[in-house]
């Protein structure tokens, strides 16, 4: 697979660069790479009086190596005549200017080299930013400028955007060019083992996104190949070319492999190569090879394919080719049920299967591909919108049906959490041309629906089927849904939960279909609530009936006759009862039935005959409710107006009901003012219920009208004639009669109408609605024209622009979202254009002075903001042009009093407010003064002042207030009303106008516009460093010279003027904080060498003046290691670390680990190496310190001395120690970094941060080596502090003698970092072979270690306490007793190798602890309280350590969680049988020696330990099969050992000897209990396995209560017994275990005795509350059985048998048919 250079064709060329000695260009030093060894000249003779232009010929040549000599030749004789670049220029200009400049010079240049060599060679001397070089690789064809940008060193910007524009290209038909350009593999990895770790990542995220791109993609594949086999080589086809660099960078590398080619990727699989593959990732790329995987994985038997779930669903969109009408992946999923099931993959993971259940159906009722792929994934006319075909669709249900059949015989029913399963499942049932009605039915009862409850549901999918099939579909749902099952074609049914059926489901069936629907439900006499309007009433549900009916339809005389027999029978109820909210519901059904006779006559008498409960408040206010008023079908009878149903409609017919309509609407008006002279009168709840029911009936007329013209030809003339004009007229009417003064109690005089807004659609009838609404708005107008005469004669006097009548917001009361012009609403549109462009002689006067007009005028004022709103939207195809006349007329008509600039200012507020927005080049507000440098003369080296402020910045002039005119009264707020108070009455008043002033934005915040100029940028970023530098009072410029020198000039010599800096708004914050954000913001365009400089000055005036605030020094220095050289902040960030050591938040940010991924491999490990090198020097320093302090006496003793100041924070050494192991570093080099600093240090917290990195990289690299180093490591330098007594003073042997010599006891200490570090990452570390190795050379050494200091540690103690006889119980432990058993808390089935890792010989010890404890002594327990009772501090670690380990209640051992959990261990784990491991046998024996131990101590304090015990042993219903099998082999022996021993113990002599030891034994029935063979242990067969493990179940239990039945007292006991068995019994195996139980007595003759009673209770127990099993059969047995109790010739089992009987009927709902 490996192409060497040498193949490419052209990399044989010889590639020539000219290295010349630049090592200084005026006063800026050169990058390294720049400087010569010898030379010293500040600048070489052959630059000066040279243009940049002319420098290529001297300098480093970046671009490609691939170039033929004869061209190179050319390239070079021509590059001294090529001198056209301006970098000056270049700096100044926008990108897009920038970009036509560089295609000029393309096409002028020899060759692109040239141009790329000239950019990079002044972004190095930073002459030019490093932006510019990503605008010439935008415009460049030639992939050598990429590769020139990623092999330069000098500038990380420009790398970034070579990366960048790699991205894009690698990605098209020129993959072969740029990876020619790049070196091919050889190169490349060349290159990468230098780049920083983010541009590694950059570039692998660059191939890795290039996978899915179609153009070229076999051609990327395998180069990506050759060059994945030289970053990972691997044994099958090792490469020629070995990757140098060393950085665990795999993570990184593991993400080209999805832009592999499938046989790359199939190997790396193979081989179990790490990292794992990312399926989400591979997916994209590879998706046919992820099907393979797949079909692989199911055909092994093995369906867990929740990873592959993406090629289920969407991943592959092109057409199946078994069948071009479905994609891929919707083929592949039912391929991959069908594989399933041959293979008996089931049960699968629920939640796989139901994802492909769910989108499976959802793809076949509802897939049309409006954008599907063609076989070669590319999307044609051909492959759109089409829908699966009908023998897909019956294969995939029929797939799906077995499926979930089998899912649910083998675990449970899935269930579905999808709220559109049914709808699915409904389109597919009425689908013409498919017959799959078993299959569907079949999906659908064989799952649980988790999100359907209720039934409203179901009226989506009635809604999507033809009428004619509704009635069939929702049989077939009720039938088949597992919440429902019900059968309404069934004589009777008994479902386990009747549902409500919602309304809706009525309205949508035919008629016909729904009363039959309707008679069903009353027939099978469903426990139900009729869903309707009526509550609270034994007679609802009769009530509801009634109105069901009514509601469904039928003729005009049937509903009508139907109706008035209904309200016969409600006004009886109401007249003759005495209760009033009886009363109030008798008159509300009578309203309802009124309504449902869809005549305006028949309400009319109910209404007219409810007058006589006028002085029934609560009658009043339920039957005029707004519910009831307003409900849909009072509405429609409102309406007058004939449903879509009724085929013939006649003119006369229409008239004359709309006018029986309209009078009942002012009937209940009416009746309305009849009850506000009433004292429980309520205004408000009369006012909503009338203001919604005329609208509502408005409302619904303008939609009827729509069908009279579409589907029964009439005009809208005809309709305006007919409809509106009464209707007007009835509105009118109305009004009038609210706005009498004697009706103001009703509070329906606002301005605003009696309807709320009507909302117009667009249609047949649109012409005549528009006109009705118009006239209705002009009459209202004329109406309130007299009202308000009435209410101020003054009125009268006003002329324009003050209205007589209404303004215009209170006469639009509608709305409509099309184009309304001036022919269609003329009143209205004049009304708006006038109020929009006002007469400006009008609306420019003086406000009146006279209080009569103003009382006159009030709250009537035209409201221009919502008046322009109205008129921008009333015509939306107009919408910008009616804005730019507005705004013209706005400004050039009402705009006399203000500056054009003011008016501007003042009339975008207006618009802004009135929701219409205007753009922002219509306000020309003048233009920001931008910054310039100045323009000087590039060899003139004296520095010049220089002022950014083009203009003085002055402070914020106040707004001028304006004097008040008439149009400042429109213009005043927004609102589409007038106001809520007493109209009339209200004086209308505004706060005085005031003129926005436009301020010029300040210096520093026009840096933050987003369209900043570039030579503007250029300013700021000069400005900002000048101003920080002018800061310091250095005395010297930091541009005290051209930057970077005369000759190639970016920046001139200049100073900041002092009247600049004297500026009070420039900054007014003393950090600075303006200026360093202009240098953030455009931080990789700032010169870092000038920033350098800055930072040089700040930290030697830091380090010079005492109390300088230190924030703008480190500020800035963070952003120079964030800039575009960082290494220029390597000395001083040192520095900052080594020299400061107070500072440790600051160190916290400049040793990021976002700093050191950015920087380059070789200068990352050069910070790295010096940064250790002086702190550890500094630790030495710090340590003699402390021991020359130490070895001083008197200084010692002195209480007054204070510590000296540390020379270096712990702090600092713990964050280096977590940067080396967060940082890809080279791994080696990290290892011995970290073990010099571990070797160096005797600080606990250093040590310990060292020990984390250490075991975090041991966990994570492969590399053998590696890991031998740092085991080396942890067992040379860790193990002996970590198993030390304290690890913050650990012992050696001399101590130890002294200690022991003089009876002084060691410090002892709980807190044992290094031992928990390694304890950590024990549990986790992978592969098994490694953690074994740890735990062989880390672990056992540490315990034997830690045993052997603490049993020296333990002698002294007790020596010292004078009871060094306890050491013959005192068993040897290290230092916490659960060291050498810790590994078994993670012992699980999914780490079998864990008991592997514990050593017999370490359990052993553990065991013997746990049985000393067991075992402890009294005058043990005595000693430790004497202990406990030592209040002094002196020695109290050594006493809490002692206590910590044999202080505790002696059965603590084995019941808290703190300790190891045997009992669990042995249902969990997977136990070895390789010879000298721990094995099943060392616990059994641990246990059965605990359990011994247990019954030797039962009468003192082990009868509460042995219960618990025993419930740690037991198996719970809740476990699996394979938790009852391991519990079978590993547990139950143990509970049999319990009852063996038990058996033992209890003998007669034991029971006759008074001395007996223990005094009592327990009762052994509990353990037998748990030792039955449940039903549910591993029933993987059919049902007569099921049956035969039932059997037995219940035998066992029937041998039980016989010996229950022969105790003296049993009650206990068989209380217990029933419970536990009723927790094992499950619905499948109820029938055969109670059958078995109970039925087994008979025949019986005479009494039954009391075992066999016990029989009976407990079968009738098991029965108590259980679900009615689904089979008939099964069913039928129970009854039968209980039929032979009533039958029995004992009268307490007929008893028993008629109580279950009765309690059956209720929990199974059994009839008599049964």
């Amino acid at each position: 697979m490996y192409r060497s250079s040498s193949g490419a064709g052209l990399a044989h060329l010889p590639h020539s660069r000219v290295h010349l000695p630049l090592e200084e260009i005026g006063d800026i030093t050169l990058p390294p790479q720049f400087q010569g060894s010898s030379s010293t000249s500040p600048v070489p003779h052959h630059y000066s009086n040279q243009p940049l232009d002319e420098y290529t010929t001297h300098l480093p040549d970046y671009t490609s190596r691939h170039s033929s000599t004869s061209t190179s030749t050319t390239i070079m004789a021509t590059r001294h005549r090529y001198q056209r670049l301006d970098a000056r220029q270049m700096c100044s200009v926008e990108p897009a200017e920038l970009a036509s400049y560089l295609r000029k010079h393309l096409l002028e240049a020899p060759d692109t080299e040239i141009i790329s060599s000239n950019l990079l060679q002044s972004i190095a001397l930073e002459a030019i930013p490093p932006r510019i070089y990503r605008v010439w690789l935008s415009v460049c064809p030639d992939a050598n400028a990429i590769a020139a940008g990623l092999r330069q060193t000098h500038s990380v910007s420009c790398r970034v955007s070579a990366l960048k524009e790699f991205t894009r290209r690698f990605r098209t038909e020129k993959v072969t060019q740029v990876w020619q350009a790049l070196g091919w593999a050889t190169e490349i990895v060349e290159m990468m083992s230098k780049w920083s770790v983010n541009e590694v990542k950059a570039f692998c995220r660059a191939v890795r996104l290039s996978g899915t791109a179609l153009m070229g993609r076999q051609e990327r594949q395998l180069l990506v190949d050759e060059l994945m086999s030289v970053l990972i080589p691997d044994g099958e086809e090792p490469s020629e070319v070995r990757n140098p660099d060393s950085r665990p960078l795999l993570v990184y590398y593991a993400q080209m492999v999805s832009a592999c080619t499938s046989a790359f990727i199939q190997r790396w699989r193979d081989q179990g190569r790490q990292p794992a593959l990312q399926m989400r990732r591979l997916l994209q790329t590879q998706p046919l090879l992820c099907k393979q995987w797949c079909l692989d994985l199911v055909r092994e038997g093995n369906p867990d394919i929740g990873e592959y779930l993406p090629v289920l669903e969407s991943a592959m969109l092109q057409p199946s080719r078994d069948d071009h009408s479905v994609t891929e992946s919707m083929s592949f999923a039912v391929e991959v049920l069908e594989v399933a099931l041959a293979n008996g993959c089931f049960p699968m993971n629920e939640t796989i299967l139901c994802t492909i259940v769910e989108n499976t159906t959802k793809r076949l009722a509802r897939w049309k591909s409006h954008g599907a792929a063609d076989v070669h994934g590319q999307a044609t006319s051909s492959s759109r919108r089409r829908t699966v075909s009908n023998s897909f669709t019956t294969r995939a249900l029929e797939v799906l049906s077995k499926a979930l059949q089998q899912q649910a015989a083998k675990s449970s029913a899935v269930t579905i959490r999808y709220s559109e399963f049914i709808s699915n499942l409904a389109l597919l049932y009425h689908r013409d041309g498919l017959n799959a009605t078993s299959n569907l039915t079949t999906v659908l009862r064989a799952a649980k629906l988790a999100s359907h409850e209720g039934t409203q549901w179901l009226a989506e999918p009635l809604r999507e089927a033809p009428p004619g099939k509704r009635y069939d579909l929702l049989r077939w749902l009720l039938l088949n849904v597992s919440n429902y099952k019900i059968d309404l074609g069934a004589r009777a049914v008994a479902p386990s939960a009747t549902p409500e059926f919602h309304p809706l489901l009525f309205e949508i069936l035919p008629p016909t279909d729904a009363l039959d629907f309707l008679d069903t439900l009353l027939r099978l006499r469903l426990q139900m609530r009729i869903p309707g309007p009526m509550r609270a009433s034994d007679d609802a549900a009769a009530i509801n009936t009634g109105l069901l009916r009514l509601s469904i339809g039928g003729t005009a005389l049937t509903s009508v006759t139907s109706a008035l027999e209904h309200i016969s029978r409600c006004q009886k109820k109401a007249q003759t009862s005495r209760d009033a909210p009886v009363r109030a519901f008798w008159v509300e059904a009578a309203f309802r039935f009124a309504a449902l006779s869809r005549s305006p006559d028949t309400l009319n008498e109910t209404l007219l005959w409810a007058r006589r409960f006028n002085n029934d408040p609560l009658t009043v206010k339920q039957a005029y409710g707004m519910d009831v008023m307003s409900g849909r079908h009072m509405v429609e009878c409102l309406s007058g107006l004939p449903d879509r149903a009724e085929a013939d409609v006649v003119h006369t017919e229409v008239a004359q009901q709309l006018e029986k309509a309209n009078k009942t609407l002012l009937f209940v008006l009416d009746t309305a003012i009849m009850c506000q002279k009433d004292p429980a009168f309520h205004a408000s709840a009369w006012k909503r219920s009338l203001r919604l029911m005329i609208g509502n009936v408005v409302q619904t007329r303008v939609q009827r009208t729509h069908f009279l013209v579409r589907r029964r030809g009439w005009t809208n003339a005809a309709v305006y004639g007919t409809v509106w004009q009464d209707t007007l007229d009835t509105l009118i009417k109305a009004e009038e009669i609210c706005l009498v003064e004697e009706n103001a109690a009703l509070e329906m005089h606002e301005p605003d109408g009696l309807t709320h807004p009507i909302l117009v659609t667009d249609g047949a009838a649109k012409a005549a609605t528009l006109r009705f609404l118009d006239e209705l708005a002009s009459a209202r107008d004329q109406l309130w024209r007299t009202h308000r005469i009435k209410l101020n004669a003054n009125t009268l006097e006003l002329r324009d622009p003050w209205p007589q009548g209404l303004p215009v917001q209170c006469l639009k009361k509608f709305i409509y979202k099309g184009d309304i012009h001036d022919d269609d609403m003329p009143f209205l549109s004049k009304r708006l254009r006038s109020v929009v462009f006002p007469d400006p002689r009008l609306v420019l006067g003086d406000l009146p002075q006279n209080k009569e007009i103003a009382s006159a005028i009030g709250a009537f004022v035209e409201n221009y903001k919502c008046t322009l709103c109205e008129y921008v939207r009333g015509v939306p195809s107009l919408r910008d042009s009616r804005i730019l006349e507005a705004w013209q007329y706005a400004l050039l008509r009402l705009s006399d009093r203000m500056t054009p600039l003011e008016a501007r200012l003042y009339w975008n507020g207006v618009f802004h407010d009135s929701q219409v927005d205007v753009p922002k080049s219509w306000l020309d507000l003048p233009a920001p003064k931008w910054p310039r440098i100045p323009d000087i003369d590039d060899a003139n080296e004296n520095m010049s002042e220089w002022n950014p402020l083009q203009e003085p910045q002055r402070p914020e002039s106040p707004k001028r207030v304006l004097l008040a005119i008439i149009l400042d009264a429109i213009t005043s707020h927004f609102s589409n009303s007038v106001s809520r108070h007493q109209t009339g009455i209200t004086i209308f008043s505004f706060s005085a106008p005031t003129v926005p002033v436009h301020q010029a934005t300040s210096f520093w915040s026009l840096h933050e516009e987003s369209h900043l100029p570039r030579y503007a940028e250029e300013a700021f970023i000069a400005t900002g460093l000048l101003y920080l530098d002018s800061r310091v009072k250095s005395g010297s410029s930091l541009l005290r010279k051209p930057f970077p020198s005369g000759d190639v000039l970016r920046y001139p010599a200049v100073f900041l003027d002092e009247s600049f800096l004297n500026e009070r708004a420039l900054d007014t914050n003393p950090k600075e904080s303006w200026a360093r954000d202009v240098l953030r913001r455009s931080l990789p365009h700032v010169p870092a060498t000038l920033l350098a400089r800055l930072a040089a000055t700040l930290m030697r005036e830091l380090q010079e003046k005492v109390g300088t605030k230190p924030i703008t020094a480190f500020d800035v220095l963070k952003m120079l290691a964030y800039s575009d050289k960082p290494e220029l902040a390597f000395e001083d960030i040192v520095g900052v670390i080594t020299d400061r050591p107070d500072e440790s938040s600051w160190h916290r940010v400049l040793l990021q680990a976002g700093i050191f991924k950015r920087l380059p491999a070789e200068q990352a490990r050069t910070l790295v190496n010096t940064l250790t090198t002086k702190l550890t020097d500094r630790l030495e320093q710090q340590a003699r310190r402390l021991a020359a302090r130490t070895a001083d006496g008197t200084m010692a003793k002195n209480a007054t001395s204070q510590p000296p100041a540390s020379f270096v924070k712990i702090t600092t050494i713990k964050m280096l120690a977590e940067l080396l192991q967060n940082v890809a570093f080279d791994e080696s080099f990290s290892v011995d970094t970290l073990r010099s600093v571990l070797v160096g240090s005797t600080h606990l917290d250093v040590r310990a941060a060292v020990v984390s990195s250490l075991v975090q990289i041991l966990s994570k690299t492969p590399s053998e080596r590696i890991r031998e180093a740092i085991l080396t490591t942890l067992e040379k330098h860790v193990i002996p502090t970590a198993a030390s007594m304290n690890e913050r003073k650990p012992m050696t042997e001399q101590d130890w003698l002294e200690a022991e010599k003089l009876l002084r006891l060691p410090e002892v200490s709980a807190e044992r970092p290094l031992q928990a570090s390694m304890r950590m990452i024990a549990r986790t570390l992978l592969p098994p072979t490694l953690q074994a190795a740890f735990y062989r050379r880390i672990i056992v050494p540490l315990i034997e270690v830690s045993t052997e200091n603490n049993v020296r540690w333990t002698r002294l103690f007790l020596k010292k306490y004078d009871v060094l006889h306890w050491l013959a119980y005192v068993t040897p432990v290290p230092t916490d007793v659960m060291l050498p058993v810790e590994a078994l808390h993670q012992a699980n089935s999914a780490t079998a190798a864990i008991t592997e890792l514990v050593t017999p010989q370490a359990f052993e010890q553990y065991s013997k602890y746990v049985l000393a404890k067991l075992a402890e002594p009294p005058n043990l327990v005595d000693f430790n309280k004497t202990l406990r009772e030592i209040k002094t501090e002196d020695g109290a670690e050594a006493r809490n350590h002692w206590l910590s380990q044999w202080g505790g209640a002696s059965w603590s051992v084995i019941h808290t969680y703190e300790v190891l959990d045997v009992p669990k261990m042995l249902r969990t784990a997977e136990w070895s049988a390789k010879p000298g491991t721990l094995q099943l046998e060392h616990a059994h024996a641990h246990e059965r020696k605990v359990i011994d131990t247990m019954l030797q101590n039962y009468d003192k304090n082990g009868a509460g330990h042995w219960s618990t015990k025993l419930v740690r042993h037991e198996l719970r219903p809740t476990d699996g099969y394979q938790a009852a099998k391991k519990w079978a082999l590993h547990v139950k022996p143990l509970l049999e050992y319990m009852v063996r021993r038990v058996d033992e113990m209890r003998t007669p002599e034991w029971e006759r000897d008074p001395q007996r030891i223990p005094s009592i034994l327990p009762s052994t029935f509990l353990i037998r209990i748990r030792l039955l063979s449940h039903p549910g242990d591993g029933i993987t067969g059919g049902v007569a396995e099921m049956v035969t493990r039932s059997h037995a179940f219940a035998d066992e239990v029937i041998v039980l209560l016989a010996e229950l039945a022969e105790q003296r007292t049993y009650h206990v006991h068989f209380k217990l017994l029933q419970e536990h068995v009723k927790r094992w019994v499950v619905p499948r195996t109820l029938v055969a275990v109670t059958m078995r139980i109970g039925s087994s007595i008979f025949p019986l003759e005479g009494l039954a005795t009391t075992a066999q009673l016990l029989r009976v209770e407990m079968t009738r127990h098991l029965l108590e509350g259980s679900k009615r099993p689904e089979d008939g059969l099964q069913a039928g047995a129970v009854r039968n059985t209980l039929l032979l109790w009533r039958q029995s010739s004992d009268e307490e089992i007929r008893q028993y048998g008629i109580s279950a009987m009765r309690q059956l009927e209720r929990d199974w709902k059994w009839m008599d048919s049964w």
